[in-house]
């Protein structure tokens, strides 16, 4: 059966056929023969479901009596056998006949799912600034997968720099299911920086840490201030003297935000790996 969804390759056709439109969608290769009678039972299966699928994959049949180089070429020894190709290469496979349920999930393994689109999209739209588009797309990944761990990371990132106190508590519950990942990190240390930061006067907060460099909770705050500015150095040499000069404030909430601010820059940003060796020194 050949339609738009069923193609046959040869030996000639192999290269553009398979190769080459693999780069476009994935492409499955049924290697079958008339003489073989597990073929006869596992083509319709895949013809039925190249058809559903029709648009997001492709399957290609080789005759492997007619196509002995190709047949070779991919280590093609008993039938039916099914490989999958994308980008170019062959990336999955089976052999022998197998039940409808069985070659679905494989067809499955190689289409994205609705829910895979989206977080593309997301992903797309992040990278081009558009956060409340991305947040759209997040929570319509969320709907369907309320576990799904990147969309809930990336929609806490995204809550997390929300003026808004209910978008930023369920950034922290987002974010605090997978507190082992740095991307998670990331958020909870943004709210702890943004919630010390709120409502504080900076300029009122500059002229107490000019007047006095004892006042640590002047700059303490200041440091918050100055992270959510985006002014990192300055706001770790504020937060590292709150270290120094008072441990007890905000029950050690001067290395509490250090640690927000590294988690924010990333473990390995110069700023990070500067000021968490000079954190070590103080305390220790």
């Amino acid at each position: 059966m050949t339609t738009g969804a069923v193609l046959e390759a040869t030996d000639a056709t192999f290269t553009d056929v398979v190769l080459r439109r693999s780069h476009e969608m994935p492409v499955i290769v049924d290697f079958w023969a008339p003489w073989c009678e597990p073929c006869h039972i596992l083509s319709p299966i895949l013809e039925k479901l190249a058809n559903e699928y029709a648009g997001r994959v492709q399957l290609v049949q080789v005759n492997i009596d007619q196509n002995p180089m190709v047949t070779q070429q991919f280590g093609v020894q008993s039938i039916p056998a099914v490989k999958a190709f994308e980008g170019g290469g062959m990336t999955s496979e089976f052999a022998g006949a197998q039940p409808e349920d069985q070659v679905r999930a494989f067809f499955d393994i190689l289409v994205p799912s609705q829910t895979d689109h989206a977080m593309t999209a997301a992903q797309r739209l992040r990278a081009l600034g558009d956060d409340p588009a991305a947040r759209e797309q997040l929570e319509a990944v969320l709907a369907d997968d309320p576990n799904h761990m990147d969309a809930s990371i990336e929609l806490a990132d995204i809550l997390s720099a929300s003026g808004d106190a209910a978008a930023v508590e369920r950034a922290r519950e987002l974010a605090e299911r997978y507190e082992h990942d740095p991307r998670a990190r990331r958020a909870v240390g943004r709210i702890g920086l943004n919630e010390l930061a709120a409502g504080k006067d900076r300029a009122a907060l500059e002229a107490r840490a000019a007047a006095g460099e004892s006042d640590a909770e002047a700059r303490y705050h200041l440091g918050a201030v100055l992270a959510v500015a985006g002014e990192w150095e300055d706001a770790l040499e504020h937060l590292l003297a709150t270290v120094r000069l008072d441990r007890d404030l905000d029950e050690d909430g001067g290395r509490l935000r250090m640690l927000d601010a590294f988690a924010v820059l990333g473990d390995t940003h110069e700023l990070t790996v500067r000021y968490r060796g000079r954190l070590m020194n103080v305390i220790f």
